[in-house]
Order: structure tokens, then C-alpha cells, then sequence
């Protein structure tokens, strides 16, 4: 089997960005504390840092939220059916700007829920830029790919308190990161357009939520959940092309070795999204597919268009879809497993932009990404008590510096 994740997860719930840990809680524990006075010392150290370096050279931001949902049915996102406080984040972020155009960049998050405090390395990479045109990158680095992948948590910039599940849910389609070297840069077109690029090849970790997989091809009937799909010899990249009025359209795709125990298979993503943003409207949509060569398949997409009505408040809508076929498995015991379809209503108020109030309702068809806790999902299933619709209702903040 592959690692399973024992610690609790990112502020997104069951949704991409979780921080998996294969160490027991007291670890988690641990890791929290070391994590935090590092980051101490971090913040302590920075006035003596930048005065060494020169003025600006050395950037801290901070991403933080809290969360509170409830549902009338399954665990999805922030929300149980009694109700849950307990999600929250934050993430530390620091660039120093060296001599020679070289910037070294790193960021540590700590979430916690219900399961206890995890904490993570999101980032820690060096870039060499030699032109506009062209930058290299090694380390543990920002995975390239559609919108939303370089800022995961940054979450006063999108309308909804947690990513699009259908594309940024453990669905085994992207990472917060890679392990290896890219490069990357953008030039101006005709127009006032410019085209950008990415380039990288590494290793990547991508979470996925096998629960109902476990289940279905009768791998075990105590589910895992989410689990790392790890993904070695990775070569991928985005190209991206972006108008001076606020639009980029873009395509991004990966290819490299899933590992399933001792057998390895081909796995492949691509994607594509388009994105509008001005004072007033932001709309977002973005189409995923994968491809793990003789075990499954997996499409997602979504639409999110948000408007400002006012400088302060902001309504929201989110449509997403993904379903997932497994070769050999016909998924007739409970096929709502594969698939997930959701509807989101939301109202927000910015009290500034680094300070903002978000209230969500979602409408939940299928049960790829909500559905009971892992340890007691076949029970459910046997029984008959599996619940296909989900409603959840959730209210949370986000800020940021």
C-alpha cells in the first residue's frame, strides 16, 4: 500500500494541499513545535538579515484562516454532520533577494483540526534569473500547473474558502510542489500580450482520496483515505498566455512513473484554464484529466465566476464535476464512489483586502470526495446507509500580509 496519511490535513479538509505524514501523532506533535520556533527565530533574525542584505531584499508574508462547517450528511471539506470548529492554517513566507539575480524562497504551513496540529515544508528553492526569459530553479519547488497551484494558500485572492475539489481535491491531479529543477520566464507579444513558460522535471508527491477505490476493487475493506500517490521521473510544464486586460489562457500537462507497492505504471495529466480578473469580476475555470496507464482514469472541472458588488462585498457561484472509471471494476455495489458534483453559493466581505468574511452554501451529488470516515465507510456502504447528496454550510476568514 501506499503511505498513508495519519496526521490530519490541510486547512482544505479532504481537498489538495493536505500535508500527509506517515508518523504517529505525537510526531506531528513534535514537528509542530520545532516548526514553530524556527519560525520564531526566523522572524526574529529578519531585521538583522535585511539590514545585511539591502533595503526590500528580504520579504515575509503570512496566509492564515479558520473554518467551521457543517453537514446534514458525510465529512466534506470543514464540515461533519455535528458540526466542526477545528480547521485552521497558516503558512510563513520568506524570500531573500541575493546578489547576482539569485532569490532563495521558502514557506513552512501549520494546520490543525480535529486530528491534531501537522506542519509542512511547502517550499524551499533557489532561482537563478538570467533574463525576463529565463530563470532556473532547483529545490522543492511550486509545481507549474493551471491557476491556482502557486498560491494554495493564499486564500484572500479566490472567492471561496477552500479550491475547487473537482481539480485542487485529492482527485491525483496536482501537488503544492516538486522535488527537482525547472525553468521558467515570460516576454512580451505583440499587443501589450506576453507568453509565458514552464518547464521542470523531479519527483512529485500527489494526494489522492482512495477511500471508495479501497472498497470497489476489494483491496481491503478498511479504507485509507488519502494517500500519497508518489510519481518519480517527471517531466512536465505550462504555457500560459496573458492580455493586458486582465485575461491568461493556459495549458499544463505532466508525465512520469506512478508506484502501486513493487509494480510501477505510466501516469499522465494534462490541463487546461482560462481566467478573467478586474476591480470587479473574477471568473476562473479550469479542465484536468488523468490517465494511470492499466488502473484508472479521472476527469475534473469547474467554473467560478465572482463579482463585487460593492468595494466590500462579494457574491460567489462554483460548479464543479469530476468522475473516475477503474479498469477492471464496474463499481455496481455503490457507483457513486467515482464520481462528485457540486453547486456553491457564496457572500463575502472584504474588509480589507487582507482581511475577509466568507459565508458558503454547498450542494453535493456523489460521494468521490464526501462520504463517512474511511474506518467506517464499508460498514456504511453494507448497510445501505450511504447518503449520495451532501449539504454543507460553512463560514471561516482569510487574511494575509
Amino acid at each position: 500500500m501506499r503511505a498513508k496519511h495519519a496526521c490530519g490535513s490541510a486547512r482544505n479538509g479532504l481537498g489538495i494541499g493536505t500535508r500527509i505524514f506517515a508518523t504517529p501523532n505525537g510526531a506531528c506533535q513534535r514537528r509542530w513545535g520545532c516548526t514553530l520556533g524556527l519560525a520564531v527565530a526566523l522572524l526574529i533574525a529578519a531585521r538583522p538579515a535585511q539590514a545585511q542584505l539591502a533595503d526590500g531584499a528580504l520579504d515575509i508574508h503570512g496566509f492564515g484562516g479558520w473554518a467551521y462547517g457543517i453537514t446534514n450528511a458525510n465529512q466534506y471539506l470543514a464540515g461533519t454532520p455535528s458540526g466542526n470548529y477545528e480547521t485552521a492554517e497558516f503558512s510563513l513566507n520568506v524570500a531573500a533577494r541575493l546578489p547576482q539575480n539569485i532569490t532563495v524562497i521558502a514557506q513552512v504551513a501549520w494546520d490543525d483540526n480535529a486530528q491534531g496540529p501537522v506542519t509542512a515544508l511547502d517550499y524551499a528553492f533557489a532561482q537563478w534569473r538570467a533574463s525576463d526569459w529565463l530563470a532556473f530553479r532547483a529545490g522543492v519547488i511550486k509545481q507549474p500547473f493551471g491557476i491556482y497551484t502557486e498560491l494554495f494558500d493564499v486564500g484572500t485572492i479566490r472567492p471561496f474558502l477552500f479550491l475547487p475539489q473537482a481539480v485542487y481535491g485529492p482527485a491525483g491531479f496536482v501537488s503544492i510542489a516538486f522535488k527537482g529543477i525547472g525553468i521558467q520566464g515570460s516576454r512580451p507579444i505583440p499587443s501589450g500580450w506576453r507568453i509565458g513558460y514552464d518547464v521542470y522535471a523531479g519527483g512529485i508527491d500527489v494526494p489522492e482520496d482512495k477511500a471508495g477505490f479501497d472498497i470497489l476493487t476489494n483491496d481491503t475493506t478498511d479504507a485509507q483515505g488519502v494517500e500519497v500517490e508518489p510519481t518519480t521521473n517527471v517531466v512536465g510544464g505550462r504555457l500560459r498566455l496573458v492580455a493586458p486586460w486582465g485575461f491568461e489562457a493556459g495549458v499544463s500537462a505532466f508525465t512520469g512513473r506512478g508506484h502501486e507497492g513493487t509494480a510501477m505504471y505510466s501516469a499522465y495529466v494534462v490541463g487546461s484554464h482560462v481566467e478573467y480578473l478586474s476591480d470587479r469580476w473574477w471568473i476562473r475555470s479550469e479542465f484536468a484529466h488523468e490517465t494511470e496507464v492499466g488502473h484508472s482514469g479521472s476527469t475534473g472541472w469547474y467554473l467560478e465566476p465572482a463579482y463585487f458588488v460593492t468595494r466590500h462585498w462579494q457574491a460567489a457561484l462554483q460548479y464543479d464535476r469530476s468522475w473516475t472509471t477503474l479498469v477492471g471494476t464496474t463499481a455496481v455495489d455503490a457507483p457513486s464512489l467515482l464520481s462528485h458534483e457540486e453547486f456553491a453559493v457564496g457572500l463575502n466581505y472584504y474588509v480589507t483586502t487582507g482581511f475577509v468574511l466568507k459565508l458558503s452554501s454547498h450542494w453535493v451529488n456523489g460521494n468521490r470526495l464526501a462520504h463517512p470516515p474511511d474506518d467506517g465507510l464499508d460498514a456504511t456502504i453494507d448497510g445501505g446507509g450511504l447518503q449520495r447528496n451532501t449539504r454543507l454550510l460553512q463560514f471561516g476568514t482569510d487574511f494575509s500580509f
